[in-house]
């Protein structure tokens, strides 16, 4: 016959499990389809921007053109109408009035000239702000253009789940299950405080109240992880095998299952694949030089960021080397060039997403086995003793 302890736990566990779960899960799928979007969002804002720029710097440049001709045609009118009417002997008023008028447009189509040269000057100074520069026009725009096109498509098929899942959620009647939950707590409480008043004068309240919270607080760890990786994988069958990889991935480094399936969502948003090395590469950089969560946090969202707008940059860089990460040092040791080099091609825009795999490659070799190493540690036996809880 089951005894008192055993009794209450299985009732508390099955109470919660049945009413937080489902609540849990979708919310966890929710917010995270809700994150990609607005994260493609802000992505498909800023390729519109530098799309208009282009299209408009292409515009004045036509503009600057044609009024450069125009005030070149008046020059040239004046010159002619200057030297017939130096060689008349006696000029006409006809002639005269004609002078004075072609001199004034001289003058408007002077004014005009200077006007649009000024406008085109302030537009290329806001392409080389946004990395893009006044060469190769069409090239450009064509690159963004793409760029726009499929970010767009990403955005509207992330909005379209974000819809789908929200009116899911709806209709599901989950928020009824959550309010039903919360009413219920107070009794769960109050069953718990029961319980741990029975058995604290055998293995004492602190320690079972403890031990009671980390088996309630473990149960739907695995699910609600393996809903989000449905939701971001795209399928059910790349969910379990993300899943899978993660549990295993876990086990080999000093951070917490939720800690690293963080990082791997987070890269996964940006449109890294946290799988082929990359993942790796930056848990052996952050654990090489400590911090924790915060810089593995760090660390994620600057390489993200760059991967996701196809170029390294000024901001990510510095993020990065505020982090610990020597960036210019590996960026000269995978490209070859100096920093010199490669700052100029940084404020130019063009350190792609083939340098910015490089960086991520050098980044793994430079720090490699340093998660594992930490492991060795007594934190690192605690992190995987959480996680088998």
């Amino acid at each position: 016959m089951p005894s008192i302890k055993e009794s209450a736990l299985r009732l508390v566990l099955k109470a919660r499990d049945t009413l937080s779960r489902p609540v849990k899960q979708s919310a966890a799928s929710l917010e995270s389809l809700r994150s990609t979007a607005k994260s493609l969002k802000s992505q498909l804002t800023e390729l519109e921007k530098q799309q208009r720029l282009l299209s408009s710097f292409q515009k004045q440049t036509s503009a600057v053109r044609e009024t450069g001709r125009a005030f070149r045609e008046a020059e040239a009118r004046v010159e002619r109408l200057a030297r017939e009417y130096q060689q008349a002997e006696k000029p006409t008023k006809t002639l005269q009035r004609r002078l004075e008028s072609a001199r004034k447009a001289v003058v408007s189509a002077n004014q005009s000239y200077h006007q649009q040269r000024q406008k085109l000057a302030e537009l290329r100074k806001s392409l080389s702000q946004m990395g893009l520069s006044n060469r190769q026009l069409a090239q450009q725009q064509e690159r963004v253009a793409q760029e726009v096109r499929e970010t767009s498509a990403a955005f509207q098929k992330a909005n379209t789940r974000v819809k789908e899942a929200s009116k899911s959620f709806r209709c599901s009647g989950l928020k009824n299950i959550s309010r039903d939950a919360e009413r219920a707590s107070g009794s769960l409480g109050r069953l718990s405080r029961r319980f741990a008043g029975l058995v604290a004068a055998g293995a004492g309240l602190y320690t079972i109240k403890r031990g009671i919270e980390s088996i309630l607080t473990t149960g739907d760890k695995f699910e609600r992880l393996r809903v989000q990786l449905e939701a971001i994988m795209g399928s059910r069958a790349e969910g379990e095998r993300a899943l899978a990889w993660i549990k295993d991935f876990t086990r080999n480094t000093p951070f917490q299952l939720e800690e690293v399936s963080e990082a791997f969502v987070r890269l996964k948003a940006f449109g890294l694949d946290p799988m082929d090395g990359s993942m790796q590469a930056i848990v052996d950089q952050a654990s090489k030089l400590g911090g924790g969560m915060e810089r593995l946090n760090g660390i994620t969202l600057a390489v993200g960021q760059a991967w996701a707008k196809q170029k390294l940059q000024g901001e990510e860089i510095l993020q990065l080397v505020e982090r610990g990460v020597p960036v210019w040092e590996l960026l000269e040791k995978a490209t070859g060039k100096n920093v010199q080099e490669l700052q100029k091609l940084s404020s130019a825009g063009k350190l792609g997403r083939d340098t910015i795999a490089l960086l991520i490659a050098e980044i793994g070799k430079s720090a490699e086995g340093a998660a594992a190493k930490n492991m060795s540690l007594l934190s690192g036996y605690v992190s995987n003793l959480k996680d088998s809880w």
